[in-house]
């Protein structure tokens, strides 16, 4: 596993940029998912969509998806869908095995007289741990349905 991490935190909705958003944080502390969940769920996470204002785009032009290598901005507009999508992937994941094992990333190799092999990776997760935390997100975005808040998410 990659050990890399995609940070979310729930925001005061405001005009403001979120760059500077650790004055705005309704929770000090994010909720942090393993890079490799996100990419088992990234064909999932990019049917949502965003408020993504980090790309220097006007308004009315939409986003969907989530920004791995920087940040988005899930508003209103989104945050059923990606609500709705955490909730099935909990209880999916809510009927597996104590210890999760999942296909992660192919990887190429070489092998014997360099001849390129590859592999898929075991990307080993506890399940209790992983639908907690699918569960919170989840909360959050219902949150950002009800109340004005947003939730920010911090790619790699």
């Amino acid at each position: 596993m990659d050990d890399f991490f995609h940070q979310f935190y729930l925001l005061e909705e405001g005009d403001y940029d979120y760059m500077n958003y650790q004055q705005h944080l309704v929770f000090s502390t994010p909720v942090e998912i393993e890079d490799d969940l996100i990419m088992y769920l990234y064909d999932t996470l990019r049917w949502v969509p965003n408020d993504n204002n980090n790309l220097n785009k006007p308004p009315e032009v939409s986003f969907y998806g989530l920004d791995l290598e920087g940040r988005t901005i899930i508003g209103k507009r989104g945050a059923r869908m990606f609500r709705d999508i955490l909730l099935s992937w909990a209880n999916l994941f809510s009927l597996g095995p104590d210890s999760l094992t999942l296909t992660g990333r192919f990887e190429l190799s070489y092998g014997k007289d360099n001849i390129q092999t590859g592999n898929y990776q075991k990307v080993h997760l506890m399940r209790d741990e992983t639908v907690n935390l699918l569960r919170i997100l989840a909360d959050w975005a219902a949150r950002v349905v009800d109340e004005n808040v947003v939730i920010l998410h911090l790619g790699l």
